[in-house]
């Protein structure tokens, strides 16, 4: 009885043990505090830097993303491009890991712009070539990529810059099937490392992009007119369930009425 009793004591105590002494790093820590953190890593490197916060993380957990800026847009411009001074082909990814931001690695496959695209609820950083199309992600603290090649070239899955994955040779059927299962979003658009975008950056709602009035007012008009039209349905019938019931009153008193007339 008394091993029993110490037995289940043992346990109890590992359990509270497991529960309170596990340190706090461990914990998963919450998007607003990561973004905050960004913000402040931000603050402490050169205002010639242009950032962006992406939710590119494991349950849509937002990472930093860091360009070189103006150069590169200067880089960008002398092969003809003409597109936005805040779009960039590569980027640094930074990740909050332990109450630290991290580096990860750099995010730099094909030759155009940044944009991002979504795949079974995960966000994804996207950049590709004409025969080529890459697609990279935060999952356990590490920067994955996963590199689709048209044949010309191995296709593979890396993380933290080492291959986890040989795909092989892709023939054209199996590199558009895995490129086409991503979805595009959009462009991602950095900021100047300002105080006053440092501000908004922890404000923002869209991921890759600032709030839309836009957007959200073509979201709200098609709520309004759904509720409308599923309110005119039930309106109607309504409608028709008194016409019916009407109908049936009144073959119930003619039945009637005709019997009265019958019976004198």
């Amino acid at each position: 009885m008394r091993k029993k009793k110490a037995k289940f004591f043992l346990v109890l105590f590992a359990m509270l043990f497991v529960i309170f002494a596990v340190p706090k790093e461990t914990e998963a820590a919450s998007s607003k505090t990561m973004k905050k953190a960004y913000v402040s890593y931000m603050k402490k490197i050169s205002s010639k830097k242009y950032f962006k916060i992406v939710n590119i993380g494991t349950d849509k957990k937002p990472a930093l993303l860091i360009s070189k800026g103006e150069s590169q847009y200067t880089q960008l411009k002398r092969y003809g491009f003409s597109g936005s001074p805040y779009e960039f082909m590569a980027c640094d990814v930074y990740y909050f890991i332990n109450g630290k931001v991290k580096k990860l690695g750099t995010f730099q496959h094909g030759g155009r712009t940044l944009s991002l695209a979504k795949k079974s609820g995960q966000y994804y950083l996207q950049n590709g070539l004409s025969d080529g199309a890459y697609f990279g992600c935060v999952r356990k603290n590490k920067l994955y990529v996963y590199e689709y090649n048209n044949g010309w070239e191995r296709s593979c899955i890396k993380a933290g810059g080492k291959m986890i994955k040989n795909l092989g040779y892709l023939n054209s059927r199996m590199y558009v099937k895995y490129r086409n299962s991503y979805k595009s979003t959009g462009p991602i658009k950095f900021m100047k490392n300002t105080s006053k975008n440092r501000a908004k950056a922890i404000k923002e709602q869209r991921i890759g992009s600032p709030f839309s009035w836009n957007s959200s007012k073509k979201r709200l008009e098609k709520g309004v007119f759904y509720f409308s039209r599923m309110y005119c349905k039930k309106r109607l019938t309504k409608f028709y369930i008194l016409i019916i019931i009407t109908n049936i009153y009144l073959l119930y008193i003619k039945n009637n009425m005709v019997k009265i007339f019958t019976y004198f």
